[in-house]
Order: structure tokens, then sequence, then C-alpha cells
């Protein structure tokens, strides 16, 4: 189940928000085409969100979708642990030495 009924928008801690973050930074930001889709997503989701959000069949429908992508990504061996995913961004920031 997704974190409180869909609200992984919001939560930044959530399992699923790991899997996914993982494979946006994993996958997706490595191709012309996944960056496209990335830049894409964040500029048109809140805007779909806000319309769409509160009505009934949005969290079943798309909860369910995102439900069903972070587990076949899971599968596929992208993790939920947020620690190696936080020493990318720290190593990245240049908070953690190499």
């Amino acid at each position: 189940m997704l974190c409180s009924h869909f609200s992984i928008w919001f939560l930044y801690d959530c399992r699923q928000v790991w899997v996914l973050r993982q494979f946006r930074d994993e996958k997706l930001a490595k191709s012309v085409l996944g960056r496209f889709f990335i830049k894409t997503y964040y500029a048109v989701s809140p805007t779909l969100a806000q319309w769409f959000g509160n009505t009934r069949l949005f969290k079943p429908v798309f909860g369910s979708c995102l439900n069903r992508l972070v587990n076949r990504l899971e599968e596929d061996g992208f993790s939920d642990a947020p620690s190696r995913w936080l020493q990318q961004e720290n190593n990245y920031l240049g908070t953690i030495p190499p």
C-alpha cells in the first residue's frame, strides 16, 4: 500500500518514494528521454494533482498503478534504502569525503 493513501507526494521518508527516487536517479536520469520525462513530470504533476487529486477515482487508480510500478521496480532490484541515496547526495554536495 502506498504511504497514507497516496500521500506519497508529500512524505519524504516513505519506502515507495525511496524506490521511485532510486529508479529516477539510476535509470531515468541516465538517458535523454528519461531526463525529459523527469522534467515534464516535475512541471506537470503539481497541476494534475491539484486538478484531479481530490477526485474520487484519482487515489485508487493512480495509487494502484504506482503500487504495481514500485513492486516491479523492487523485483528489478531497485531499493527502498535511503542510506545509499543520501550517501550519493552528500557526496555530490561535498559534505562527505569520497
